[in-house]
């Protein structure tokens, strides 16, 4: 126990077998609802008013928004900062930024250009996409690198985005939008 009567956090050890610093224990906003069988890693902030639903998973050192939502299994990871009165029900990679008022069913992702180099590395590490306020995305999309999905746009059901998407756009569902090597 540490000593303010927790259990000290835990996380896994990197591939090369080096710990990984905990940090600082999460902190949690006033009114937050928080379901069953959550994992609320260290450093994470979730503001006041959050709904976290059963099963729900945030990372460490994420910023979870006022009056969000994180349901269906949403997992948040780590670095990722969402807006306030969103709605999280997909996959969100490390270091994504999700505007206020998005609602995202899908995945972002991160690239992994260097396929071969470590998974831990700090080299390796590469920035999730960007969100602007109002994005919505469908369930079974995927958006992929350090890309940014403009104000009140809206990427449909099972659709690739690799590019950069204008504000108030629509990819259509299971559409391609952009080809980056």
């Amino acid at each position: 126990m540490s000593g303010d009567g927790r259990p000290p956090m835990r996380l896994r050890p990197l591939l090369d077998g080096r710990a990984q610093d905990a940090g600082v224990p999460p902190r949690i906003g006033s009114d937050v609802w928080v379901g069953d069988q959550v994992l609320i890693g260290g450093g994470t902030a979730i503001g006041d008013g959050a709904i976290l639903d059963h099963h729900v998973i945030l990372e460490s050192d994420v910023l979870f928004g006022r009056r969000s939502l994180a349901c269906y299994r949403a997992q948040i990871c780590a670095g990722s900062i969402v807006g306030e009165r969103c709605v999280i029900g997909g996959f969100i990679g490390e270091r994504s930024t999700i505007g206020d008022n998005c609602r995202v069913f899908g995945a972002l992702v991160h690239r992994h250009p260097r396929h071969w180099g470590g998974w831990d590395d700090d080299n390796e590490m590469a920035d999730g996409p960007t969100l602007e306020a109002g994005v919505f995305v469908a369930f079974g999309a995927v958006l992929v690198g350090k890309i940014t999905i403009g104000v009140n746009a809206y990427v449909g059901a099972n659709a690739v985005v690799t590019q950069d998407v204008p504000p108030g756009n629509t990819i259509g569902p299971a559409q391609v939008w952009g080809c980056r090597r």
